[in-house]
């Protein structure tokens, strides 16, 4: 079963930071997860929430901060004092430290209102490093996001998060993406998913993963993989 870090080591590291991914890749994962907004100056940058409050002390939001900005701000502190220092990374910046044989699972966040257009910047960003994009697969709980890159990209790799949606509409949204696979809540695993998506020919992966009785739980439903914040985790 694959295992893939979530935010980086985000069980012992600040999530989605370099210290976070580091650790994930000394652990030998083969593959992490990060999560994508853009800076009020276009940069693409990583970090989950839409504002600062929770992991960088700013109530402000991602949108409305340049990458500069964003930088000014202590990312790793947040979760323990021998972090303090830790920045929010730039899209670049993870891509370029990331070893070679990784693959990158890149959730684009969506905030209220919608980055517009980010689907393009995603996509140019991509086009630019052929060798990163083979290894990449896009992901999104805004269905319309997914909707507008496969519209623009007909390559691109798509994984799927069904969020809330029934199995049916779920999958019959799979299918639209040409998504390669289904990215589902723990709570929601039931052994249907997991037939659902080998009769699709589509990987099922599992979230969010922090106990080993939850990976055995998820690999005896038939998951091919998990999302966890600890990437050496045993089922």
């Amino acid at each position: 079963m694959k295992l893939i870090a979530h935010r980086g080591a985000s069980g012992t590291h600040p999530e989605n930071t370099m210290a976070a991914f580091r650790a994930a890749w000394e652990k030998g994962v083969s593959s992490f997860e990060f999560d994508v907004q853009r800076a009020k100056d276009g940069t693409l940058v990583v970090v989950h929430d839409d504002t600062l409050e929770r992991t960088g002390g700013d109530s402000r939001a991602v949108r409305d901060l340049t990458a500069a900005q964003l930088k000014a701000l202590d990312a790793g502190a947040w979760f323990d004092s021998a972090f303090r220092g830790e920045r929010i990374p730039t899209l670049e910046e993870v891509v370029a430290a990331a070893p070679a044989s990784c693959e990158l699972q890149l959730e684009i966040k969506q905030a209220d209102p919608v980055y517009e257009g980010i689907e393009r910047d995603v996509k140019a960003f991509l086009d630019a490093r052929p060798e990163v994009k083979s290894r990449t697969a896009v992901s999104s709980f805004h269905h319309d996001t997914l909707r507008a890159l496969r519209a623009l990209d007909k390559a691109v790799r798509i994984g799927l998060l069904p969020g809330r949606l029934p199995i049916d509409p779920a999958f019959a949204l799979a299918g639209e993406l040409s998504a390669e696979s289904v990215h589902v809540n723990l709570e929601r695993l039931t052994a249907e998913w997991a037939a659902r998506a080998k009769a699709a020919g589509l990987k099922l992966f599992v979230y969010t993963i922090v106990r080993p009785e939850q990976a055995s739980r998820a690999a005896a439903l038939g998951a091919d993989g998990i999302f966890s914040n600890f990437p050496d985790i045993k089922a």
